[in-house]
């Protein structure tokens, strides 16, 4: 019986390793995949509000969508290093694609999912369809960051079967 709890382990341990690994592999994949994407649609409407300057363009909508967070990235980038490359506003897009790959891993193994399975379901999220296309588009630094965020406050959750204080008793 020692001998199985040890082998589990030991797969455990290799399967959390080759989802780690996976990781930053995964951001390999998707710069190389990108490496020759370059400014378009949504991204110059951007590059247009940061060439006019007017500091009421953070807090206007675009297409409907409050995009602070994507026009003050836009910024950073373009004052080291402008127009000449496309990969600084890509790399925050693919880092945070790959952030919610890993946060969809972590509330699997919280309820309980196997290792193996957690990571073969999260990392089918990395690769899906659309995903090359978010991650090759540097404007989406908007949507992987809100799922990001979303993510993120899941962990926040008292895992299951933990009782949380209730500021209103049994009654909530």
């Amino acid at each position: 019986m020692a001998q199985g709890r040890r082998l589990a382990v030991l797969d455990a341990r290799v399967a959390r390793l080759i989802h780690y690994a996976s990781l930053a592999g995964a951001g390999v994949v998707l710069l190389s995949y990108s490496r020759h994407q370059w400014f378009v649609q949504d991204d110059w409407a951007f590059a247009s509000r940061l060439l006019d300057g007017d500091a009421g363009d953070y807090l206007r909508s675009y297409n409907l969508h409050w995009m602070t967070w994507p026009l003050l990235e836009f910024r950073a980038a373009f004052a080291f290093f402008s127009f000449q490359r496309y990969a600084p506003y890509l790399i925050p897009v693919v880092a945070l694609h790959i952030v919610c790959w890993h946060l969809l891993w972590r509330p699997m193994l919280r309820v309980g999912s196997e290792v193996w399975l957690a990571t073969a379901l999260s990392g089918a999220f990395l690769f899906s369809g659309n995903a090359f296309v978010i991650a090759g588009l540097a404007v989406q630094v908007a949507l992987a960051g809100s799922l990001a965020v979303g993510l993120a406050a899941i962990l926040l959750l008292p895992p299951l079967g933990a009782t949380a204080a209730r500021p209103c008793g049994s009654r909530c």
